[in-house]
């Protein structure tokens, strides 16, 4: 079957006053950041490394908790109390 130029398919265009306008400055990531943004920015940034650093060296070192007693009989005090709570530190912790 013959084509004929009435049928054919045309492409679709808006007309010209329907082109949407593009403004070029006000395009987003232009903008130059604030003394308090770069501030704001900053701190978060400071607090998740410091949470982070502290998950990681809590993963790493391991469960050895050093308790350095002022007295030897606070001392003899805290080892007696961790053999009777079989090591259990809540329970001996305010002899420390």
């Amino acid at each position: 079957m013959p084509r004929n130029s009435q049928t054919s398919v045309k492409p679709y265009l808006l007309p010209p006053n329907k082109l949407p306008v593009v403004n070029p400055l006000s395009s987003v990531g232009t903008t130059t950041p604030s003394l308090g943004q770069v501030v704001k920015e900053g701190m978060a940034f400071g607090a998740g490394n410091a949470v982070a650093h502290n998950i990681i060296g809590r993963l790493f070192s391991g469960s050895s908790t050093t308790v350095a007693p002022a007295a030897p009989e606070k001392k003899h005090a805290y080892e007696h109390c961790m053999e009777l709570t079989k090591n259990n530190k809540e329970v001996c912790e305010h002899l420390i």
